[in-house]
């Protein structure tokens, strides 16, 4: 029940957010937090569920890392158009 009233209010939140163009601080505060919190899950929640299962652990660790590796290039790429 918290969660189907949390998840409109944070997009409410974000559109409010969003449709400030002068207010670049508090943009980056909640880009910061959303990024965070993505990347605590991602890296740390959801490996440890998939690796305690004793299937395929060679297979997924190999995923891991090229998911990992993909979005490095993603982000140097970026970085590397923008200058």
């Amino acid at each position: 029940m918290i969660y189907s009233i949390i998840i409109p209010l944070g997009i409410s939140i974000g559109w409010v957010i969003a449709s400030l163009e002068e207010n670049t601080v508090l943009k980056a505060v909640f880009l910061s937090i959303s990024s965070g919190t993505l990347l605590f899950i991602v890296v740390l929640k959801c490996p440890i569920e998939e690796f305690l299962i004793s299937r395929m652990k060679v297979v997924k660790a190999i995923g891991f890392i090229l998911g990992v590796l993909m979005v490095m290039i993603f982000h140097f790429n970026e970085l590397s158009n923008n200058n």
